[in-house]
């Protein structure tokens, strides 16, 4: 479990250690609970992002796997990320 492991470094350091985690998780073949308040670094890292608001689950996302780097700006993701935020302003 990794509860906001990079919330307090800057952005240089966050991308390197997000592509590290990437590596060593290809490399390990194991999952990682990843707590994070950032949709994209949810996006970027994730397989399965659950949202959950008061305890409860909100909303689940499947991220498709991808040969190659995530692009943040693919449609797909655009798509995604609006999604996670419309099902977080809807009210209860």
């Amino acid at each position: 479990m990794m509860d906001e492991p990079f919330a307090a470094l800057d952005y240089f350091t966050r991308e390197q250690m997000q592509k590290e985690l990437l590596r060593v998780r290809q490399k390990q073949r194991c999952s990682i609970l990843f707590v994070t308040h950032s949709i994209d670094e949810a996006l970027l890292l994730g397989h399965k992002i659950v949202v959950i608001e008061n305890g409860l689950v909100k909303t689940q996302v499947r991220v498709p796997e991808l040969e190659g780097d995530r692009n943040l700006l693919d449609e797909m993701f655009v798509s995604l990320k609006r999604h996670m935020i419309e099902s977080l302003n809807t009210a209860d």
